[in-house]
């Protein structure tokens, strides 16, 4: 039977070798720069206008990637008499290999002349357990280390490099 070997399988097994390689150093007493990660990245977009005519938004997100949560706070803005805005803001993790998609959080403001909210409005909310794909490849390669014999250490706050931000019509 011939076995087929994806670019992708080869690409996470050299990371996965790589990492072993350079965790079993470390735990062997070659020195290293310890530098602790943060415990959270945040991100503030400013004023963005491309997702939805001339509806306007802006962020302020927070990852902790210690908990995988997620605290976002989106104001919209409908420059509109008679249409709503509505906006999805997306949280990205990144680290030094993917990007993994990460909390969505909802946000609209009412048209100029609808009395029944405003046309600028600030909603928020927290999101927990939001990046699931990161989790489950922290855990793989906390499997390899566990196979070659070394402690489970590797953690979503070692893996985190940063965060993005990226809004779409709702």
């Amino acid at each position: 039977m011939k076995s087929i070997i994806t670019r992708k399988a080869l690409a996470t097994a050299g990371a996965v070798s790589a990492l072993i390689t350079s965790l079993a150093f470390g735990f062997a007493g070659t020195a290293q720069a310890a530098t602790a990660p943060p415990s959270s990245y945040t991100v503030d977009t400013g004023w963005v206008s491309d997702f939805n005519g001339g509806c306007q938004a802006k962020a302020h997100a927070v990852y902790y990637p210690g908990s995988d949560q997620a605290h976002i706070e989106t104001t919209v803005t409908s420059p509109y008499l008679f249409a709503a805005c509505r906006v999805n803001t997306q949280v990205f993790v990144g680290t030094k290999t993917a990007t993994y998609p990460g909390a969505v959080h909802y946000a609209m403001a009412c048209a100029v002349l609808d009395p029944s909210c405003a046309s600028t409005q600030l909603q928020s909310g927290d999101y927990y357990g939001q990046t699931p794909q990161l989790t489950s490849f922290v855990d793989s390669l906390n499997d390899a280390l566990e196979a070659a014999g070394l402690p489970r250490t590797y953690t979503r706050a070692l893996a985190t490099t940063g965060i993005t931000v990226v809004f779409s019509k709702a």
